[in-house]
């Protein structure tokens, strides 16, 4: 199956993501993974509800700055595909995801297998950082943990963020059953760090079952979210001295890093905008938290979107909290809610915007008013289009699909 260029890989692998449900069991991923047969590089594995990806960021940093060849791999992008695989903070390039996308699907047909979306790139990951002879790689969960298809790998560490309510349909209606599924990153003998909203009985017993050794980042009053996700990174970076040389001015300037809308502050024709992904109760609330602490006094406009599989009652009612007028965005994705579902689960007044008005209902605002943009990761691309970022777009906006466990 050749695949000349990148926009051909990038079509079939967005028909691939929208094609069907993506399953969750880990079957076709490690028989491909053994089939691939790649050298045991280190790897470390972060799973969790919410700050995994800023985890991995850090973590990665922190190697990188540290002078070692360090992979990462995460999800979802915001405006490429190739945000996901990167080594020293470099995107894979298009040639190579041409390349490596052709491989896994050849491999697939070999074997006789049918694949997901995640599972080709999770493999065309793994495969990349080998053939690059990476020192390391940090690997973020997809969903889940038990039966993500990153749960392929044997990592030197393991780091579960925190437990909180998302994909409750998927991972289960309580928080222990939720936790478990995380849990089920834990591997043998295979050192585990557990954030501080993570310390479930459940991953402790699995951690003590699997004689993986403990590291638990206790709770305090930490001033942000960042603040526990930093506090979570030191905790892995101490364990990973014992196999890498890190440095102290490496951890310092890594504890800072972010990735792309966490809190991320911007600024439009004079005006203050923050952009947040957070999309479950828990990182809507932690972000409105936050937000009244830094802002107490500033009027507060909200542009907002939410998936339809999230609870988007619940995360609504924290965002109206905090909002002086929302604006629901009119995007037209798959994945997202009916804005006038949406519109009809806001308790205060709002609006509908559409996507070509974004700039224009800013710019309607008083100057002193403080512009957040808060909810699905799906909407960013286009709040980054807005801001001008010259960035490589791709033609087709793929990101992760439904799941079902089989």
């Amino acid at each position: 199956m050749k695949m000349n260029n990148y926009e051909e890989v990038n079509e079939k692998l967005y028909n691939l993501n929208f094609a069907k449900m993506s399953r969750m069991d880990l079957d076709s991923v490690e028989k491909l993974y053994h089939a691939l047969d790649l050298p045991n590089y280190p790897k470390v594995h972060v799973a969790g509800t919410n700050g995994k990806g800023s985890c991995v960021t850090k973590i990665s940093a922190a190697l990188t700055l540290s002078g070692y060849k360090c992979a990462s791999f995460t999800s979802p992008h915001i405006y490429t595909f190739r945000e996901r695989i990167q080594i020293n903070g470099e995107m894979i390039s298009k040639q190579d995801t041409a390349r490596y996308a052709t491989e896994i699907f050849d491999l697939a047909e070999k074997c006789e297998l049918e694949v997901t979306f995640f599972e080709v790139i999770t493999l065309m990951a793994l495969k990349y950082f080998a053939d690059q002879k990476v020192d390391v790689a940090v690997v973020e969960v997809g969903l889940g943990g038990r039966l993500d298809g990153t749960n392929c790998i044997t990592p030197i560490l393991s780091v579960i963020t925190s437990i909180s309510f998302d994909h409750e349909k998927i991972l289960g209606d309580t928080l222990e059953k939720i936790a478990a599924e995380k849990a089920g990153i834990i591997k043998s003998k295979v050192a585990v760090v557990i954030g501080p909203c993570a310390q479930q009985k459940v991953i402790k017993e699995k951690a003590l079952e699997k004689e993986a050794p403990i590291f638990t980042v206790e709770p305090q009053n930490f001033k942000s979210y960042d603040e526990e996700n930093q506090a979570i990174f030191k905790m892995a970076i101490e364990h990973l001295k014992k196999d890498f040389n890190i440095t102290d001015k490496s951890v310092q300037e890594a504890m800072l890093k972010k990735p792309p809308c966490r809190y991320e502050k911007a600024h439009f024709l004079g005006y203050d905008l923050i952009l947040d992904m957070s999309h479950n109760e828990d990182g809507v609330s932690r972000f409105a938290t936050q937000l009244k602490k830094e802002f107490p006094n500033r009027s507060i406009v909200t542009f907002t979107s939410m998936a339809f599989n999230h609870d988007y009652h619940k995360n609504l009612k924290v965002i109206s909290g905090f909002s002086d007028k929302i604006y629901v965005l009119d995007i037209d994705h798959p994945r997202l809610a009916n804005a006038n579902d949406l519109l009809q689960a806001i308790e205060s007044g709002a609006q509908i915007c559409e996507v070509c008005d974004i700039a224009k209902k800013v710019q309607e605002q008083k100057k002193e008013t403080l512009i957040v943009f808060v909810g699905s990761i799906f909407i960013m691309k286009d709040v980054y289009q807005m801001l001008g970022r010259k960035m490589d777009f791709d033609t087709f906006a793929i990101h992760d699909g439904l799941f079902k466990l089989v």
